[in-house]
């Protein structure tokens, strides 16, 4: 893997890290096909998945606009990174080691959850710049954020700060900047100890009604799938037992 995107396994939960500070952790399309791959492997090998950014100052400043202005990156190519995230079949924490602009606030919302460092902002700059911020990215933000501020986001440009990221669902924790590995490796890992199948069931069933595509068909598949699982089965014992479960995906 390019030490632009790293890829690193702790127990059942994968890392993956933004590694370019010296430009904002901002994406070329290398890097996007680059992670890209990186979700895909996390999903295989991992129960839960950390995205987070090298450096003090920047999660991620969005798409690398040298690649943009040479034609390299559109954002068809950049969504191929946040509709990978969207869609991963595990649990997904971002955690956010500085501030997000543009793109970086679509990968922190096409996650599952946010945990922020205090005092970082979140802004989307497209206004300034004279872009139009892409549909799927544009029906992300009213999904996790509602109109009202999406609004803000977008047609003022002007950033999410403070008790804002909070109420406005665009994090759901802060923490010290020493404290936010570990609070997200520790979140990672209760979602990592819990059974996979229910897990990944309700996280696509939750997706598809955020974006209304509901599917009875397909609910009615994974809730069978679940029923007659051996995880539920070991669920059950363990509950009877009193003892921790131990689930195996099946």
């Amino acid at each position: 893997m390019s030490s632009s995107i790293k890829l690193t396994m702790r127990d059942n939960v994968a890392i993956l890290t933004l590694n370019s500070p010296e430009r904002h952790n901002s994406l070329s399309a290398h890097d996007i096909e680059l992670a890209v791959n990186a979700v895909r492997q996390a999903s295989k090998e991992a129960r839960a998945l950390i995205v987070t950014g090298s450096g003090e100052a920047t999660f991620c400043a969005g798409a690398f606009l040298g690649d943009m202005q040479s034609g390299k990156l559109n954002p068809d190519i950049f969504e191929r990174f946040t509709d990978a995230l969207f869609a991963c079949n595990i649990p997904t924490i971002c955690a956010l080691n500085g501030n997000a602009f543009g793109g970086g606030v679509e990968i922190a919302l096409s996650c599952d959850f946010r945990i922020a460092k205090n005092g970082i902002r979140m802004q989307i700059p497209a206004a300034q710049i004279g872009i139009c911020y892409n549909a799927n990215g544009m029906k992300r933000f009213v999904a996790v954020l509602g109109l009202d501020t999406t609004r803000h986001l977008l047609l003022t440009a002007l950033p999410l700060t403070g008790q804002q990221l909070i109420t406005s669902g665009a994090v759901q924790e802060t923490t010290s900047a020493d404290r936010l590995d570990e609070q997200a490796f520790n979140k990672a890992q209760h979602l990592a100890s819990l059974a996979p199948l229910s897990v990944g069931s309700m996280k696509e069933l939750l997706n598809r009604i955020s974006v209304n595509q509901w599917d009875d068909n397909r609910y009615k598949k994974l809730s069978e799938a679940c029923n007659n699982s051996l995880d539920l089965q070991e669920g059950l014992a363990a509950k009877r037992e009193k003892r921790i479960p131990c689930f195996i995906g099946q």
